[in-house]
C-alpha cells in the first residue's frame, strides 16, 4: 500500500507532511483544466489521510522497511541507506504535530484558472474549474471530519486559491 508520494517530516517544527502527485498528462504550456487528472490524486490523498496520525504512519513505514522502496530516504539531500533514522524522527514527533496534506497536480497552472474563470470563459471551461474545486473541497471537507483534524491543513499548488476563492 502506499501512504504518499512523498513523506516529509519536520522535527524542529513539529510537522508530518503526506504528498500526493500525478502527472499532467500534458506537457503543452496552454493545456487546459482536466478534472479526471484530479479525482485519482484527490482520492488517494483522502484514502491515506489516516497515515497523519503518527502512530499510524510509524506502524506502516516499520512494516514496510523491508521493501525496496523501504531505501527510498533522503534527509537534507543525501541519500540514507535505510529509514531507520526517518522512523526515529516520526516516533519523536508529538501528539500535537502539525499535519499538512498536499495534493499537487501540475495540469492546472495559474493562467488556465484565470482563463478558467474570466467571465468570457466557455462553459465547458467554466465546468472543468468547477469540477476541480468540488473535488478539492470535498477533499478539504474529509480532512475536517478526520479524527484530530484540528490541526490539519491541505496545500495544493494552485486549486487551494481556487477552492477558496469558491467558498466566498
Amino acid at each position: 500500500m502506499e501512504l504518499a508520494d512523498f513523506i516529509h517530516i519536520d522535527p524542529e517544527a513539529k510537522v508530518i507532511s503526506l504528498v500526493h502527485i500525478k502527472g499532467s498528462g500534458s506537457k503543452a504550456a496552454n493545456r487546459e483544466a482536466a478534472p479526471a487528472d484530479y479525482e485519482i490524486v484527490v482520492s488517494q490523498a483522502v484514502k491515506n489521510i489516516r497515515h497523519l496520525d503518527r502512530r499510524l504512519l510509524l506502524h506502516e513505514l516499520t512494516r514496510g522497511k523491508a521493501k525496496k522502496i523501504g531505501a527510498a530516504v533522503w534527509h537534507d539531500g543525501v541519500k540514507q541507506p535505510n529509514r531507520e533514522g526517518f522512523l526515529k524522527a516520526v516516533e519523536k514527533l508529538p501528539a500535537s504535530a502539525s499535519k499538512v496534506l498536499i495534493v499537487l497536480q501540475p495540469r492546472l497552472t495559474k493562467s488556465e484558472i484565470a482563463r478558467c474563470r474570466a467571465a468570457a470563459a466557455t462553459p465547458t471551461r467554466s465546468m472543468r474549474i468547477k469540477q476541480i474545486d468540488t473535488l478539492m473541497l470535498a477533499a478539504r471537507a474529509s480532512l475536517r471530519a478526520a479524527p484530530r483534524s484540528s490541526a490539519l491543513q491541505m496545500k495544493s499548488e494552485c486549486v487551494v486559491a481556487a477552492a477558496e476563492a469558491t467558498i466566498a
